[in-house]
């Protein structure tokens, strides 16, 4: 994946900066994904990609959070939905998402919802 010496290190700022917000000891790979592996979410998952775009100047104007990730709290429609196959579903957010998006300092606009 990453290339150059630049990419390389851009490559492993972001997962420092995943393995540090995350407080994870699991072994990230470019396709790690923030809630589901990680369990980041609601609250939490605003905070995280607050933090990341600060850290790597990126633009979010294109991020969808409920695209992909889940609010804050536990609802029972929700949960049994879930059960079921019914809920709705979540576009990952991956380490290599993250990269590509600090690489470009911004989100890319093909990950937004089709109206």
């Amino acid at each position: 994946m990453a290339t150059s010496l630049s990419d390389e290190a851009l490559y492993d700022s972001v997962l420092l900066f995943v393995l540090t917000q995350t407080r994870t000891s699991k072994l990230l790979s470019g396709s790690t994904d923030i809630a589901y592996d990680l369990g980041v979410d609601g609250d939490d998952a605003v905070k995280f990609m607050l933090s990341f775009q600060d850290r790597f100047n990126v633009d979010l104007a294109h991020f969808d959070f409920d695209l992909h990730f889940g609010g804050e709290g536990f609802k029972l429609t929700g949960f049994i939905k879930s059960v079921f196959g019914l809920g709705d579903k979540k576009l990952p957010v991956t380490v290599e998402m993250l990269y590509a998006a600090a690489e470009a300092h911004r989100w890319p606009a093909i990950l937004t919802r089709v109206t």
